[in-house]
């Protein structure tokens, strides 16, 4: 169990938040948005386990602000 490899926290906050951001109605999406940005080179330097929770969260909340900015300006 010495090498088992740590899930990094901020990627896990980042890929719930993106998550939440379909609920409501984008603003935690913009957060999970940012939070995946900064998680992605830190757990690369860490040597820690989540890229693909970044990964998500970056796809995730990018494409909810984007529909929900879409939404919002053609009205």
């Amino acid at each position: 169990m010495a090498n088992e490899q740590k899930t990094n926290g901020m990627a896990t906050a980042a890929f719930v938040l993106a998550l939440c951001g379909l609920i409501t109605v984008g603003f935690t999406s913009l957060i999970g948005f940012v939070l995946g940005l900064v998680a992605l080179p830190k757990l690369k330097d860490r040597g820690e386990k989540g890229e693909g929770m970044a990964i998500t969260a970056i796809v995730i909340g990018g494409l909810a602000v984007l529909l929900y900015t879409i939404a919002i300006f053609s009205m």
